[in-house]
């Protein structure tokens, strides 16, 4: 399964900085999921948590790509951030559910791939590359 994410907030989970995705919705899935990095930006938004983040690798992000594989392991109710720097980089309150991520790990060379809205199947071939570089076979 896969999650389409905007940049910067793809990098952050690649780079092991992000860990909770906050969602007004709360999967049934748990296990691997691809991160995927959407074609949709915000110039400003993305200077405002550039500047609020700088943990953050510096640009370029790259976009329609999957940029890291992790395991959903959890799904919980947030009412307020467990850290600052989740704080930075997600929107906690009510009615929002944090996806926890686990184990991320960013692929050397992203893997071109159409997203999607909510969770959505990877196709095959994309699949193939992303096992090339993470090991094992799909």
């Amino acid at each position: 399964m896969a999650l389409t994410i905007c940049q910067p907030w793809a990098t952050a989970i690649a780079c092991g900085l992000k860990r909770i995705e906050t969602r007004g919705w709360r999967p049934g899935y748990r296990g691997p999921l691809a991160i995927h990095a959407g074609l949709a930006d915000s110039p400003v938004m993305l200077a405002d948590v550039l500047s609020l983040v700088p943990e953050l690798p510096p640009g370029p992000y790259p976009r329609g790509v999957v940029v890291a594989v992790c395991n959903l392991v959890a799904c919980e109710p947030m009412k307020e951030a467990p850290t600052d720097l989740e704080d930075r980089l997600g929107w906690f309150g009510p009615r929002r559910y944090g996806w926890v991520l686990d184990d991320a790990r960013a692929l050397p060379a992203p893997v071109r791939s159409k997203g999607a809205l909510g969770l959505w199947r990877v196709p095959t071939d994309a699949v193939r590359a992303i096992w090339e570089q993470i090991g094992g076979r799909p």
